[in-house]
């Protein structure tokens, strides 16, 4: 996190010197006075413009960069706080994520099976409306879990960490 940090700043600070430099350079031609007012106002658009862009997406890249760094260092911190709370629910919850995407790739594979067995659609679509049922219901269940885990985070975070840690410890048995 801190090398994205550090890089950003740089970033910032070449952005700076850049757009100083830029504005320096059309002045200078201003006083010089060889090009018309017309050609200057090009010139500044041919300089500035792509330089505006290029320096745009370099931001909004970078803004995305730190933004992941920033979302894995959260959810490596959730992790250890759910190991800390209760170990099982952290493997619970893996447990119950491997299962729903399992069970997508069991749908697909039900999905397959409708072009090689035409005589058995109907079986085929109960027996995926039933599956699709009970993957909708784990995806539910993992978000009610990780939502639930989010909020006693943002508890310990900002709150009494111990009575925050004793308080979830007896939800997350539960969940």
């Amino acid at each position: 996190m801190m090398f994205a940090n550090v890089s950003f700043i740089l970033f910032l600070i070449l952005s700076v010197v850049v757009f100083g430099f830029l504005t320096l350079l059309v002045r200078q031609i201003r006083r010089d006075g060889q090009l018309s007012e017309d050609r200057l106002k090009r010139l500044t658009a041919l300089l500035f413009i792509p330089a505006i862009l290029i320096f745009g997406l370099i931001f909004y890249g970078l803004s995305s960069w730190r933004a992941e760094i920033k979302a894995q260092h959260s959810r490596a911190e959730i992790a250890q706080f759910v190991t800390r709370v209760y170990k099982p629910l952290g493997d619970s919850q893996a447990s119950l994520l491997q299962s729903a995407k399992d069970m997508r790739l069991w749908l697909e594979a039900i999905e397959r099976l409708r072009g090689e067995f035409p005589n058995h659609q109907t079986l085929i679509k109960q027996i995926e409306t039933e599956w699709l049922a009970s993957q909708k219901r784990l995806f539910q269940l993992y978000s009610d879990t990780d939502r639930e885990i989010r909020h006693a985070w943002i508890s310990y975070k900002t709150l009494n960490q111990q009575d925050v840690f004793d308080k979830f410890y007896t939800k997350a048995v539960h969940l």
